[in-house]
């Protein structure tokens, strides 16, 4: 780091206001580690939103709704620059939540302070998807390096014991709960559960939203070992289970590497979390409704552009071109204009010019060399 960057760190560090800002403070923190958070985010997200930008200038009534449940922090980057957009924000955090009120007031988004936990008969709902056995600690990973087993729920905040309940929503609520309460009669396009406990539980509180047609795709943080001596686990599998039953599938995931303190390594970002090195013990997997022809019917056109920028968003752009060809609504010149929104990137990546969908295509069977991994 230079002598000059140096200086200027320690200048923001005395000015007031930054160091009263935990969230700033962080963002400080983190930055030179940025390269590769936003690295993590393109697995999941795509950064170039050609379709999204296409239907938000033609289509002014075509709005996403998203419910982000555990909000701390930031939101996410690629649904702050859409217009066409509303985002629901739930935390436990009540400062938290004042904080985002106040930061993002100019948008159409809302966020509430509430706990989310899971429904009453929890227990009957999971009989058929938890595996008993795994209640047992596994003898894998017992001393995790950055003390992962150990991290409370509110792993971000920095209140004292004497200032922690004040911090805390009151109100305890399910998904559904929530979601009829304050939502409703808008529908939820896609949700996201990151509340760093029992992310597993909560979602079956969301079992009548799980059924609308209108919820396209779920995003959740799951556990792929469990760590002994940590008390909750937050099964892979029985989510897994649970979103097949409810009809979704899996459509992409990333991982979280965690070393032993055994073996200490590097960590991937300034603070102790995610290793260079290690096991998987969690990340998040991304789910997606069965888009068979029983289910498409159902939906009308308005419907079918929501998912479609949905899949782009989750760099699922694959999916959303094979789609267009299975909607009959579609005339052959709207198929061709949406899925040349949907491969433009791709387009000025391996040929430097943007071609139309049938172009592009032609491109390809022509200069197959490009897309081969040859050194």
């Amino acid at each position: 780091m230079s002598f000059i960057l140096k200086n200027i760190i320690e200048f923001i560090k005395k000015i007031k206001f930054v160091r009263n800002s935990e969230f700033i403070r962080s963002m400080i923190r983190n930055s030179e580690y940025l390269k590769r958070r936003i690295d993590t985010y393109e697995n999941l997200t795509s950064s170039k939103l050609s379709f999204n930008n296409f239907v938000e200038s033609k289509y002014e009534t075509n709005f996403i709704n998203v419910l982000d449940i555990g909000c701390y922090g930031e939101i996410p980057k690629h649904f702050t620059l859409l217009k066409n957009f509303n985002f629901y924000g739930i935390d436990i955090d009540k400062v938290e939540i004042q904080r985002q009120k106040k930061y993002y007031n100019k948008k159409n988004f809302n966020f509430f302070d509430f706990k989310i936990v899971e429904p009453k008969n929890l227990k009957q709902l999971r009989q058929n998807f938890i595996d008993k056995r795994l209640d047992k600690d596994f003898g894998l990973i017992k001393k995790v390096q950055s003390d992962y087993h150990k991290v409370p729920s509110l792993k971000h905040t920095n209140y004292s014991k004497n200032s922690l309940e004040e911090q805390l929503a009151e109100t305890n609520i399910t998904i559904d709960e929530l979601y009829h309460k304050l939502i409703y009669p808008k529908k939820l396009n896609f949700i996201k559960i990151d509340i760093d406990s029992n992310d597993h539980e909560v979602l079956y509180g969301a079992e009548d939203l799980l059924d609308s047609d209108q919820l396209f795709g779920v995003q959740i943080e799951v556990d792929f070992i469990k760590v002994k001596g940590k008390r909750s686990f937050r099964n892979f599998v029985e989510v897994s289970k649970y979103m097949n039953h409810k009809n979704f599938y899996l459509y992409n995931f990333t991982n979280n590497y965690y070393s032993s303190d055994l073996l200490p390594t590097r960590y991937l970002y300034n603070f102790p979390g995610p290793n260079y090195s290690g096991s998987p013990l969690s990340g998040d997997f991304i789910f997606f409704k069965n888009f068979d022809e029983t289910y498409l019917e159902k939906l009308n056109i308005n419907d079918i552009i929501k998912l479609l920028r949905l899949l782009e968003i989750y760099n699922q752009n694959h999916i959303a071109v094979e789609l267009i060809d299975n909607i009959k609504d579609f005339t052959d010149e709207v198929k061709n204009q949406f899925k040349s929104e949907l491969i433009k990137k791709y387009s000025l990546n391996y040929f430097g010019k943007i071609y139309d969908y049938e172009q592009y295509r032609q491109k390809y069977i022509k200069n197959k060399d490009k897309f081969l991994n040859i050194l």
